[in-house]
């Protein structure tokens, strides 16, 4: 999930708004101060040319949210577009003195053509990448107030990002080599193979990773009622990430900033099918065995959904999700709609094709934004054709464990599958699991060196195994890692 809200991608807040609806809830109903409501009433009002309405709407966000440097932003280009130059100027400067930071998009940003020529365009410009920097360590001081001194504040400079971290170290040392690893898969494996683009350092992006207990009041406080159905965001508004688990959400979220970097140097914004499944691909992969900077995306609760729609004769045409608006997109069988975006990525991966496909799908962009005519440049097929393909791919694809059911794999020891964030607390222990060292309150982390941070981790990778095989899973202890061998039982 992501949450943008300059005004060109206003549509960002109906998918944060909507997450509730993925998980078989209801937005709340919009209020007057709701900000979400507000963007929406701005980005309406601005894109139908009624500049006094968008006015008054970013006037109203700035009240509810003064921290906010996005209002400003936006207020700039209501002015300039109305002949305020002074008051356009103002504005700005206000944005940026609140952290404002997306200086790509106010280069390219045509509502702000009549002031690229003041000396306060110029100097913000001229200043971008200090102002980058002034306005990370600002965030990390505020963020340093308010959560305190039992976190961890470090900054990795090469890839621009400011973590905040309420986990023990091994688990956040743990995050950021996957961090790392992401990254890495991400330039070889998804970035085309082509001249670089004008390289300019990308805004700070602030990584969130709190406690189980400051996630709590944090998405309460963000969320309201929805807050149980949300595992993390990216709000490149803000750039900011915040997640709470640091394994499927924190992948997701990840690639979110990754898409966006690549997006805003483009000057391009991808449709939601492409974000969505695009980021979704990562949740679920396995690390290879000789190359820690590659994974292969693997199927999942995702796909055996898709399946189940397929066996019914409800599955989608490639057509339809390339062509999704976002409301339908987040309002219509969402779940749905996830996992088949997902699935076109996990096919173009499966068939080596990733990296040629969003190479030709940039490339295109300006013809063709649905992604069709890439699919048809790297398969050398028709979309109709290609859609045999995929359904025929989709078919044979493996059906993943969700649950564990009687008479498969289980561990000799009890878990509690609401989970720590980066693994599972034990909560019971066998006679022998305690043999081979478990203790009550460790974390389970892994399994025969395969991540588990959550409870669809633990479902898949025990699905691999069966009762009587004897495998290495790896623990948590309060700040110290260690391992353990036990042998798997029979679910009863």
């Amino acid at each position: 999930m992501r949450r943008i809200g300059l005004k060109r991608a206003g549509w960002g807040s109906v998918l944060a708004l909507a997450v509730a609806a993925a998980a078989g809830g209801q937005p709340p109903k919009p209020t007057t101060d709701n900000p979400g409501e507000l963007e929406r009433r701005f980005v309406e009002a601005f894109g139908a040319g009624k500049l006094d309405e968008a006015q008054a709407a970013l006037e109203r966000m700035m009240a509810v949210s003064p921290a906010d440097p996005n209002p400003h932003y936006n207020l700039a280009c209501v002015l300039a577009r109305r002949g305020d130059i002074a008051g356009a100027e103002a504005a700005l400067r206000r944005a940026v003195e609140l952290g404002f930071t997306s200086f790509d998009t106010m280069r390219r940003d045509e509502d702000l053509a009549s002031l690229r020529n003041t000396e306060t365009f110029k100097s913000i410009l001229a200043r971008a990448a200090s102002l980058q920097d002034e306005a990370i360590d600002r965030r990390v001081a505020a963020l340093r107030k308010g959560f305190g001194e039992g976190y961890r504040y470090e900054k990795d400079e090469a890839l621009r990002l400011a973590f905040v971290s309420g986990f023990e170290a091994a688990s956040f040392e743990a995050a950021r080599r996957e961090v790392t690893q992401l990254e890495a898969w991400w330039r070889a494996y998804v970035l085309p193979e082509q001249p670089a683009l004008a390289e300019r350092a990308p805004a700070w992006v602030t990584v969130i990773w709190p406690n189980r207990a400051d996630w709590n009041r944090w998405a309460q406080k963000t969320f309201g009622d929805r807050f149980g159905s949300v595992g993390g965001i990216y709000d490149h508004s803000r750039k900011e990430l915040v997640a709470q688990d640091l394994g499927p959400t924190m992948r997701h979220e990840f690639w979110h900033v990754l898409h966006w970097r690549d997006m805003d140097r483009r000057g391009q914004v991808h449709p939601v099918w492409i974000q969505e499944g695009l980021c979704s691909l990562v949740e679920d992969l396995e690390h290879s065995a000789d190359d820690a900077a590659k994974f292969r995306p693997v199927a999942s609760w995702r796909t055996n959904s898709l399946k189940r729609l397929q066996a019914a004769g409800r599955l989608p045409t490639m057509k339809s999700i390339l062509e999704m608006t976002p409301e339908r997109f987040s309002g219509t069988r969402p779940l749905a709609n996830y996992a088949a975006a997902r699935s076109l990525f996990l096919f173009l991966s499966d068939r080596g094709q990733l990296r040629a496909w969003y190479g030709a799908y940039v490339e295109g962009f300006g013809e063709d934004r649905t992604g069709a005519r890439a699919f048809e440049r790297v398969f050398g097929k028709a979309l109709a054709e290609l859609e045999k393909d995929w359904r025929a791919w989709l078919k044979q694809l493996p059906e993943v464990a969700e649950i564990n059911r009687p008479g498969e794999a289980e561990l000799p020891f009890g878990i509690n599958e609401q989970g720590a964030g980066d693994g599972l607390p034990i909560t019971s222990l066998s006679g022998a699991a305690r043999e081979a060292g478990l203790r009550p309150r460790d974390v389970l982390t892994s399994i025969n060196g395969k991540p588990v941070r959550d409870a669809g981790d633990l479902a898949r990778v025990l699905g691999e195994f069966k009762a009587g095989q004897t495998v290495e899973v790896g623990y948590r202890r309060g700040g110290s890692t260690g391992t353990a061998r036990v042998t798997l039982l029979r679910r009863e």
